[in-house]
C-alpha cells in the first residue's frame, strides 16, 4: 500500500481520537517534516474534512445501526455496533486519503497509472450454427447477413439479429451463441424478444419459432425483453429450472459453478418451476420487483423476497453494480467480465464487504486503487492475476 494511504488512514483516526500509540508515534515522526505538518495543518483545516468530522461526531451508533437495520434487505448480519462506527471512521478515512492525493506534490501518481492494467471485456461471442459452422462475431465493425436455411440473420459488431419467419412447415433449427470469459453480446431472436448474454454464457435457441411454445436453454447470465404472445409462451430452461413468461422483462443467472440460481423480474409475470429431481420441487409465480433464489445441493432451499432490481440488471448497461456484497462475491463476479484470476494472501479479506456501482467499460485498476482508499484491502495486480494482500 502507498505511503499517503497508510498515513491517511492514521490521520483520520487521530482526528476521530481512535489511534493507537503506536500510530500516534508513526503520525508525529511524520510531522517533524515541516512539508508534511503543513500537509496535515492543510488537512484539519480543509472544509470538507470538518464537515465530516462534525457529522461523525454527532452519530448516534447505537440508533443509527438500529435505523440501518430497519432499512437494509438483509436483516442477519453479524456486523454489530463496532463494525458500523468502524464504517463511519472508514468514511471520514477514505476523505482524507482523497485529500492528501490533493495536497500532495504535483509528480503524484495514482496507484492505477502505474500499475499492469487489466481491462475490461467487449462485444464478442461464438455463433454455433446448426450445420455446425461457427462464426466469430465482434471481430469486425462490419454489418453482414448469414443466411441459415432461408432465415437471414443480421449481423453487427455487438449483435444479432434473426429475421421474423414462420416455419410451420420446416423442422426446427437450432443456433447457440457462446460468450467466453471478458464477453457479452446482444440477440433479437425471431419472434422479437431481445436478450443480453452475460461473460461466460451460452444460449441455444431455435432460428425460428414454431408450435404452442418459444423454448431457449440457457447456461450462465441473460436478461430477456420478451415479446408478448398469449398463444405461445416463452420458457426458458436450464438445468434445474424452468421459467415461463408470455411477455416481461428479467434477468435470469444460472452459472454451473455458482450454488443459486437466481431469477429477478422487471416487469409482467414469470412462473418458475423446478426441472431438477434431486433438488424440491417447487412453483413461483414472481411479481414485478421480486426475485426467486434457488439454492442448489442438500439444502434445497427456495427464497422469494422483494429487490431493487436495478442490482441485478445494471450490468446490461454498462454498470457493474453491488451492495454490501463480499469482497470474494464482488471479485468473483468481476472476474468473468475482466478475465483475470484472484489469489488471496488474506483469507480474512473474502469476507470484507463493499458497496460499488461503477462503469465496467473502464479497466478495473481504477476501482482497485479507490478500493485500497478504504484501507481494508491491499491488491496487486500481476499479468492476469489480482493478488489481495493482508494489511500490516
Amino acid at each position: 500500500m502507498k505511503e499517503h494511504v497508510k498515513i491517511g488512514r492514521i490521520i483520520g483516526k487521530h482526528l476521530l481520537s481512535n489511534s493507537s500509540d503506536e500510530e500516534e508515534k508513526q503520525l508525529q515522526t511524520w510531522l517533524k517534516d515541516t512539508e508534511n505538518d503543513n500537509i496535515f495543518q492543510s488537512i484539519h483545516h480543509h472544509n470538507h474534512i470538518e464537515q465530516r468530522l462534525h457529522e461523525y461526531k454527532q452519530i448516534d451508533t447505537k440508533k443509527a445501526y438500529s435505523n440501518f437495520l430497519q432499512r437494509t434487505e438483509q436483516h442477519r448480519f453479524t456486523i454489530g455496533q463496532i463494525a458500523f462506527r468502524a464504517a463511519a471512521i472508514a468514511g471520514l478515512v477514505v476523505t482524507v486519503g482523497i485529500a492528501i492525493n490533493y495536497l500532495l506534490n504535483s509528480d503524484y501518481e495514482p496507484d492505477y497509472l502505474t500499475q499492469e492494467v487489466i481491462h475490461p471485456g467487449t462485444s464478442k461471442a461464438i455463433l454455433k450454427l446448426a450445420n455446425g459452422a461457427r462464426l466469430e462475431l465482434g471481430t469486425t465493425n462490419d454489418e453482414s447477413v448469414i443466411n441459415e436455411d432461408g432465415v437471414q440473420i443480421f449481423h453487427t459488431d455487438s449483435s444479432l439479429v434473426y429475421q421474423n419467419e414462420a416455419i410451420s412447415d420446416k423442422e426446427l433449427l437450432y443456433n447457440t451463441l457462446v460468450t467466453p470469459h471478458g464477453g457479452e453480446y446482444q440477440l433479437e431472436l425471431a419472434d422479437g424478444t431481445k436478450v443480453w448474454l452475460n461473460a461466460q454464457s451460452e444460449l441455444t435457441f431455435p432460428v425460428a419459432f414454431s408450435g404452442t411454445s418459444r423454448t431457449v436453454k440457457l447456461t450462465g447470465e441473460a436478461y430477456f425483453e420478451v415479446a408478448h404472445n398469449p398463444e405461445q409462451p416463452f420458457i426458458v430452461e436450464t438445468t434445474t429450472q424452468q421459467t415461463e413468461v408470455l411477455g416481461t422483462a428479467f434477468n435470469l443467472s444460472a452459472y454451473p459453478d455458482e450454488t443459486q440460481t437466481v431469477t429477478t423480474l422487471v416487469s409482467g409475470s414469470v412462473e418458475a418451476r423446478s426441472t431438477n429431481g434431486n433438488e424440491s420441487d417447487f412453483v413461483e409465480r414472481l411479481k414485478p420487483n421480486q426475485q426467486l433464489i434457488v439454492n442448489h445441493g442438500n439444502s434445497g432451499t427456495v427464497v422469494v423476497k422483494e429487490v431493487n432490481t436495478y442490482l441485478y440488471s445494471a450490468w446490461k448497461e454498462g454498470r457493474l453494480v453491488f451492495r454490501d456484497q463480499p469482497l470474494e462475491v464482488i471479485l468473483d463476479d468481476m472476474k468473468r467480465w475482466y478475465n483475470f484470476d484472484v489469489v488471496y494472501n488474506n483469507e480474512a479479506s473474502r469476507n470484507y464487504r463493499f458497496s460499488i456501482d461503477m462503469p465496467k467499460y473502464e479497466s478495473i485498476n481504477k476501482f482497485i486503487s479507490i478500493l485500497e482508499l478504504t484501507g481494508s484491502v491491499d491488491l496487486e495486480v500481476n499479468g492476469n492475476t489480482l493478488t489481495v494482500k493482508s494489511i500490516n
